[in-house]
């Protein structure tokens, strides 16, 4: 009989691996190894249309597992024998699914089985769904002794753990899909995001907002915490973050709210925006720490984008960071020390951007970069000043 410690190891691998899909392999590695095996694997069966494939292997290579997808696996004997057996649950040797004469017949013996050492395997169906199987498998070579009740028993108290293994996997994966593509939507936006803990740390933050952080234009991020320049305006923030953090679901509709945060060199305030995010009260393992996300709203400012001001405008790249300082309210000396260039080329930087946005003066190139105002409309109030 199999030890205690060799079936609380296995299982504990079962579990390690549903977490962290790249322990699958250790995991097949151990359970061929507790049935004195080779190549074990996960593979998907379809009742219905017969296709296949081998998902996860300890020792077949990947030009073996096309070979199987792609030929092998409608030559597969053992498979077609053991079709109305591909059950969850189920549990077959090779020998029950396929008489030995006719495996040794076979192409899938003399093609595939043969070169492996394949003589004999035993097969077990975890989970199914419609008609496709998820499967895992090992194999003996012909001086092995044929598959017996003890691997049967080791297989059968392996298998609700696989299956929910498998089902943890698979909810996990899906929940890392889902949170990579809300990810994606959210650096999509224009409106700079993050998401921050009650105490202020940013948990996350959108490539809008880590454009305008980086401005230090009302807004900074020191020590890992979101906070305004002045300090009542991040007393206020904070206050505001920490009362939408600590928000139950049921008194969500009555937190966050807006704020107003001061600018250097006397421009517009931003607008910030906390919303709260309660966290799930119906299960206690799915509690998360109280988050507020953050909405940044710029009505005076622009957030550097150089590649489209570029492609709008036609300006150069120089110009393009030349905009963008004196829309942040910049004076001359500080846009030459910021840029590292002189006064001279800063004039010719200057002189070039009015030319080509036409427009005459800071102001109306501030709403032009804010788009407040449309090219046309700034033109004409240009031409009436």
């Amino acid at each position: 009989m199999y030890g205690e410690s060799v079936l609380e190891s296995l299982i504990q691998g079962i579990y390690k691996a549903a977490v962290n899909g790249a322990g699958w392999v250790a995991f097949l590695v151990a359970f061929a190894s507790a049935l004195n095996s080779t190549h074990p694997s996960f593979y998907l069966a379809d009742t219905e249309d017969h296709e296949g494939s081998v998902e996860v292997s300890a020792g077949l290579d990947d030009t073996q597992r096309r070979a199987y997808r792609e030929y092998f696996v409608h030559r597969n004997v053992w498979i077609q024998g053991a079709q109305p057996l591909l059950k969850p649950g189920s549990i077959r040797s090779s020998d029950q699914v396929c008489s030995r004469q006719v495996f040794l017949r076979s192409e899938w013996y003399a093609d595939f089985c043969r070169p492996l050492g394949w003589r004999r395997g035993i097969g077990a169906t975890i989970l199914q769904e419609g008609t496709l199987t998820a499967n895992i498998g090992a194999f003996r070579g012909e001086s092995c002794p044929e598959y017996g009740d003890e691997d049967f028993a080791l297989v059968r108290t392996l298998l609700p753990h696989l299956q929910r293994g498998l089902q943890m996997h698979r909810k996990l994966g899906e929940s890392r899909v889902h949170g990579e593509a809300l990810e994606t939507v959210l650096h999509a936006l224009s409106t700079p995001a993050l998401l921050v803990a009650k105490d202020g740390s940013v948990l996350f933050i959108n490539t809008a907002a880590e454009r305008l952080i980086r401005t230090s234009d009302g807004l900074v991020i020191l020590a890992g915490q979101l906070r305004a320049l002045l300090p009542e305006d991040t007393a206020m923030l904070h206050a505001l973050i920490g009362g939408a953090a600590k928000t139950s679901v049921r008194q969500a509709h009555h937190s966050g709210g807006t704020l107003s945060i001061s600018r250097p060199q006397g421009r517009g305030h931003l607008q910030v925006l906390v919303s709260p995010l309660p966290a799930r009260e119906d299960d206690w393992l799915l509690r998360q720490p109280p988050l507020a996300a953050v909405f940044i709203i710029d009505r005076y400012g622009f957030v550097a984008d150089y590649s489209e001001l570029t492609r709008q405008h036609g300006f150069t790249a120089a110009e393009a960071k030349v905009a963008v300082a004196i829309s942040r309210g910049l004076a001359g000396k500080q846009i030459c020390r910021e840029l590292e260039i002189s006064y001279n080329t800063l004039k010719t930087h200057v002189k070039h951007i009015y030319t080509k946005t036409h427009v005459n003066h800071q102001s109306a190139l501030v709403r032009l970069l804010a788009g407040g105002v449309s090219l046309t409309e700034t033109h004409a109030q240009c031409r009436n000043v």
